[in-house]
């Protein structure tokens, strides 16, 4: 490649690697809009809950990507197949599982390609054999608008560090 068209191209170059990553539409100032959008977005997470706390399998194929990747709070990584799995493992499924949100913001690529990542928080109750262990704490879920809904490609979260550091502190000094 001669120097001339390298000093053409490269200029297409960085914006075509670039300019998916920007936003292509703004977020909206209008609070009714964006009331709607989490509104939306609250269905998808009730739905969610919904085929967790149901066992629904196919339900829960439906809001997970076949690409999801999700990072339990204490740090488990699970992919939509696992997820699945979880919903008929006696021992380790989750009881019940409330998660309200809280904000979302969307982006559009170059190519179409719609994205959201929603911000809230989780109430998760878990069976720890014959106990009950609640947990709570806020999430970050991403998702890709395909072709007919909205699927989660990535989810994490984390666990209110109040209750956390409740339960690590060390007992007073004997005296």
């Amino acid at each position: 490649m001669t120097t001339k068209m390298f000093r053409r191209t490269l200029p297409l170059l960085i914006a075509a690697l670039l300019l998916p990553a920007l936003p292509a539409r703004a977020q909206s100032d209008d609070p009714d809009a964006a009331a709607a959008l989490v509104a939306s977005f609250q269905k998808v997470e009730d739905a969610w809950s919904a085929a967790i706390n149901n066992h629904d399998q196919f339900a829960l194929e439906n809001i997970l990507s076949a690409q999801f990747v999700g990072i339990s709070a204490q740090g488990n990584v699970t992919n939509r197949d696992q997820q699945v799995a979880l919903l008929f493992n006696k021992e380790k499924a989750p009881a019940l599982i409330d998660q309200h949100v809280a904000s979302v913001r969307t982006f559009a690529g170059i190519n179409g390609a719609n994205i959201a990542v929603v911000n809230g928080t989780y109430a998760l109750q878990t069976k720890s054999g014959r106990d009950l262990d609640d947990e709570q704490g806020i999430f970050t879920h991403i998702y890709l608008h395909t072709r007919t809904a909205w699927v989660c490609i990535n989810a994490q979260r984390t666990v209110v560090v109040d209750k956390v550091l409740a339960r690590t502190r060390l007992a007073p000094p004997k005296k």
